[in-house]
């Protein structure tokens, strides 16, 4: 899948946790956000476990147009629905004027 949606400092994230960070056994991501962009594939994210408190900062891997691997983050279905509709929706790109 092409990456649709570029990582940007502030955005909010999912981040799959690994078992033994979850105070519980439900299986819901945690809520995170984007803190530093080290490039597309590699991001830094604050994030607040199931129990609201704030842990470490981290450097994880966004999983793009695959399931997140515990460790790594993944954007929203609501997000990656926008992105598509956005470019579903952008015009295509003009060719460029003829040389005189």
């Amino acid at each position: 899948m092409t990456k649709l949606i570029a990582p940007t400092v502030g955005r909010k994230i999912y981040y799959r946790p690994y078992p033994n960070e979850r105070s519980s056994d439900h299986a819901q991501p945690f809520d995170a956000s984007i803190a530093h962009v080290i490039d597309d594939d590699t991001i830094v994210i604050s994030v607040v476990n199931d129990i609201g408190y704030p842990m470490t900062p981290k450097t994880v891997t966004l999983a793009h147009g695959r399931e997140a691997r515990y460790g790594e983050c993944y954007w929203m279905d609501y997000q990656i629905g926008q992105a598509k509709h956005h470019y579903a929706a952008a015009p295509p790109a003009a060719d460029p004027p003829a040389a005189a």
